[in-house]
């Protein structure tokens, strides 16, 4: 598939995450192999113009952690270069780009965090208990019992450390 191609099929499937992640992919390795990334530049623009700034920031944040230390010029609303010169890039982005593309949509979180590192993934972030709880009540009674049974072990085990 050609690098033009790949661009129109990224711009006619803004909406399907699997596909605009495979030619997100495409780009980044026709960027790899010869040094142009003004295609990346072009999918950022589509992304932009459609309306999509989650999907133009997503592929910023994955740029940049391929190409460490890249800068993404812009004037206005238009992305105009990606400066990669003397920039390392990352195998370990390139191999969480690898597993991700086409199995997982590029406009999820499951994304984003491929790309983190764990000192950059929100550990802290809070449970949705009212949520959490629905889930294991619809997974039945004795279900609920387990869950309670697993958190009064927890909750004895905290006290005995006072």
């Amino acid at each position: 598939m050609t690098i033009e191609k790949t661009i129109t099929n990224f711009s006619n499937n803004v909406g399907n995450g699997f596909k605009v992640g495979e030619y997100y992919t495409n780009t980044i390795e026709h960027g790899r192999s010869n040094g142009d990334t003004t295609p990346i530049i072009r999918l950022l623009n589509i992304a932009v113009k459609k309306g999509n700034t989650r999907l133009a920031n997503t592929i910023k944040f994955t740029t940049g952690k391929i190409w460490i230390g890249a800068k993404i010029e812009s004037k206005g609303n238009v992305y105009t270069k990606i400066k990669t010169k003397n920039c390392e890039v990352s195998n370990s982005a390139i191999e969480a780009l690898a597993n991700v593309s086409g199995n997982v949509s590029i406009h999820s979180e499951k994304w984003r965090d491929a790309f983190k590192t764990d000192s950059e993934k929100d550990t802290t972030k809070a449970r949705n208990l009212p949520k959490w709880a629905g889930n294991i009540k619809s997974k039945g009674a004795e279900k609920v019992k387990e869950e309670i049974r697993k958190r009064k072990l927890e909750i004895a085990a905290l006290e005995a450390v006072l």
